[in-house]
C-alpha cells in the first residue's frame, strides 16, 4: 500500500533555521491555495441545498453511521456486505484542517481500509483539490496524493450539490454509487452529498476546530444544531439496501426507528460496522 506521510522530516527540519525555511517552503508548495480555501468557505449552493433538505427531506443530513474516527470502522464487515470502495473527505476526517499528514487517530483506520479494499478502491473527494473550477491542472490534488498516499478524485462539482459521475468512474467496475461508502465530518457537505446519491454515509467527529475559518466553524455549529433537533424529532436516515435489504421507513414521521422487512439481522449488520 502507498506509504502514509510522516512528520519525521518536518521534525528534523526544525533543528536549524535554514532547514526550517526549507521545510516551510515545501509545505507552502503543497498547501491549499487561497483560492481553494475560499472555495471551501463560500459554498452557497451547498448551504441552499442543506436548508432545502430541512423542508423536503431532513433524512439527507442524517448519516447511516456515526463514530469517533475512521479507526473505529470495521472495513472488513463493510466489504463483506458488498461495498466496492470508500471515498473520504480530507480535513478533519483524514487530517487536521489544511495539514499534510494523516492524523494519528486516523492512521490505523486508513491503513486497514486500504488493506481491505485495495489502494485503487480508496479515494478522497475535496471541495478544492481536484475540483476543476479551483484546481484545473490538478496540481493541488497531485501534491496531496504524494503527501497522504491516496488518490484524490478529479471532479467537476462541489459537495453536496452536483452529480457523482466522476466519483463512480474513479472506481473500476463500479456502476452505482450505492456500492460506495462516503466518510466525512460535515453534515451539510459530506453526509448530504453521500445520501443524495445513495452511498452508505459515515460521519466522524472532527479532530480539532483549530485552523478552521470562522465561516466553516459557524456553518458547523448551525448544521449540528439542526441535525440535533431533527434527531430529537425522530428523523432517521433512509436505510441502506446493503444493510437493510427490503427495509422501509415508517409512515409515521415521529417514529425513531426503521422497520426492516428482513428482521433483526439487519440491525446486527449495522452494529457490526463499528469495532
Amino acid at each position: 500500500m502507498p506509504a502514509l506521510a510522516s512528520t519525521a522530516a518536518r521534525d528534523a527540519a526544525e533543528s536549524t533555521d535554514a532547514d526550517a525555511d526549507a521545510s516551510t517552503s515545501a509545505s507552502d508548495a503543497h498547501a491549499p491555495s487561497l483560492y481553494g480555501r475560499l472555495a471551501q468557505n463560500l459554498n452557497t449552493a451547498g448551504i441552499a441545498l442543506f436548508f432545502r433538505s430541512a423542508v423536503t427531506d431532513r433524512a439527507l443530513a442524517i448519516p447511516q453511521l456515526s463514530c469517533a474516527d475512521i479507526s473505529r470502522v470495521d472495513w472488513a464487515h463493510l466489504k463483506a456486505l458488498g461495498f466496492l470502495g470508500v471515498v473520504f473527505d480530507k480535513d478533519n476526517t483524514l487530517t487536521a484542517p489544511y495539514e499534510l499528514t494523516v492524523h494519528e487517530r486516523a492512521r490505523e483506520g486508513l491503513e486497514r481500509c486500504i488493506a481491505t479494499f485495495g489502494a485503487s478502491n480508496v479515494g478522497a473527494y475535496s471541495n478544492s483539490a481536484g475540483l476543476t473550477q479551483y484546481d484545473p491542472d490538478g496540481a493541488e490534488a497531485d501534491a496531496l496524493e504524494r503527501a497522504l498516499g491516496i488518490a484524490f478524485i478529479r471532479h467537476a462539482t462541489k459537495k453536496p450539490a452536483g452529480d457523482c459521475l466522476d466519483v463512480i468512474r474513479h472506481f473500476q467496475g463500479c456502476d452505482s454509487a450505492k456500492k460506495l461508502i462516503f466518510v466525512g465530518d460535515r453534515y451539510y457537505t459530506d453526509v448530504v452529498y453521500g445520501n443524495r446519491h445513495g452511498m452508505f454515509t459515515i460521519r466522524v467527529e472532527p479532530f480539532t476546530l483549530k485552523g478552521e475559518s470562522i465561516a466553516i466553524r459557524s456553518a458547523r455549529t448551525l448544521e449540528q444544531s439542526f441535525v440535533a433537533l431533527w434527531r430529537y424529532l425522530g428523523v432517521v436516515p433512509s436505510p441502506h439496501e446493503r444493510l437493510f435489504p427490503g427495509a422501509r421507513r415508517p409512515d409515521n414521521v415521529g417514529a425513531r426507528e426503521w422497520t426492516p422487512v428482513q428482521g433483526e439481522a439487519a440491525y446486527e449488520n449495522l452494529r457490526k460496522c463499528v469495532l
